[in-house]
């Protein structure tokens, strides 16, 4: 009777260490899990702004391949065609470039601590800090183009200085947009961003 309340003694415990230890796992397990589902939802989330964004950057290549024929030569109805097509760029792509800078902000904000908590290591800060810095250069120039392009300034005509002025608030946002998707594309952050 001495030996069996003794093992009794020493299995209960060391069952329930056992036990608690199988839950901690358990727990761990599906944090890590529920993290990475969290971070799969963002980053397509991410992928789907940024495809809409592109959009907007081959838009500008566009205007930036023509700035000097619709800036400084070719005919006024030029200069008026892309003084409207100037102006509506804000009001058609600032819900994009907004979803897409929100979209790295839960990546960077709230995916990634999440996965960091659960023990799972997700993109360089280098690479986060880097594609950050160009989304606030490109939420500037999309500022600065918004702001010329209000109704009430008129880009066509003899108003030179503010068609060349939102010409290059177009230029800046895109090459913060290029730098963007040159980062993105990489191979090997790519991967890291798409594969957890």
């Amino acid at each position: 009777m001495q030996q069996t309340l003794t093992g009794f003694a020493f299995a209960v415990p060391v069952a329930l260490l056992v036990l608690s230890r199988v839950a901690e796992v358990q727990t761990q397990d599906s944090e890590r899990r529920a993290a990475m589902a969290f971070t799969q939802t963002a980053v397509a989330s991410f992928l789907t702004s940024y495809g809409k964004v592109l959009q907007l950057r081959d838009a500008l290549t566009y205007i930036a391949a023509n700035v000097g024929r619709f800036s400084y030569g070719g005919s006024q109805g030029d200069r008026d065609a892309a003084a409207r097509h100037l102006q509506g760029i804000p009001g058609q792509h600032r819900a994009d470039l907004h979803d897409l800078c929100g979209g790295w902000a839960a990546l960077r904000e709230a995916a990634r601590p999440r996965l960091a908590q659960a023990g799972v290591q997700w993109l360089y800060e280098s690479e986060i800090a880097a594609i950050a810095d160009w989304l606030i250069r490109a939420n500037e120039s999309m500022d600065r183009m918004q702001f010329l392009a209000h109704p009430t300034r008129p880009l066509d005509g003899g108003d030179q200085p503010i068609s060349r002025t939102m010409t290059e608030a177009a230029h800046n946002l895109s090459t913060a947009l290029n730098e963007v998707k040159v980062l993105i594309e990489e191979p090997g952050f790519y991967h890291r961003l798409t594969h957890l």
